[in-house]
């Protein structure tokens, strides 16, 4: 019981203050995205991560983003959530090591490989990037 109260008041006193911002932009500024088709161990998958320079002048440790995939018209053709969780430090970009992998399923038509290849080959193909949160190293949340 004594062990359970401590840890009770050790997540109390971490610092969480979210609060709304007008645009990630003050914090983040966006650069080319890790995105290609690749195969491993005989695994074809499309590989994926937004990039981002931390602008802030505060460390960043978490963002939470929003990605639209866009054809040549501009049209979305997969939306996805995501993550990344790295200690970010003023000045400094995220690491493509990690990133999302989408593997292609032979037997399911129209699976998230299937609609994210073609985007590696047409010129006017893109994707719209949205910051959704970011959290600091002190334990402040910014949502947008």
């Amino acid at each position: 019981m004594r062990l359970l109260s401590v840890l009770l008041m050790m997540v109390m006193t971490v610092p969480t203050i979210a609060h709304e911002s007008a645009d990630w932009r003050e914090y983040l500024q966006e650069t080319e995205s890790h995105f290609k088709a690749t195969k491993k161990r005989k695994q074809k998958l499309m590989e994926y991560l937004p990039r981002f320079k931390n602008i802030s002048g505060r460390k960043i440790v978490d963002i939470r983003f929003t990605t639209e995939f866009l054809n040549d018209w501009g049209r979305p053709v997969y939306k996805m959530n995501g993550k990344i969780v790295q200690d970010l430090k003023p000045g400094r970009r995220t690491s493509k090591k990690e990133f999302y992998a989408f593997p292609d399923d032979p037997y399911i038509f129209d699976d998230a490989y299937d609609k994210l290849e073609p985007r590696t080959r047409e010129e006017g193909a893109s994707q719209k990037v949205v910051v959704t949160s970011i959290r600091f190293a002190n334990g402040e949340v910014i949502n947008f």
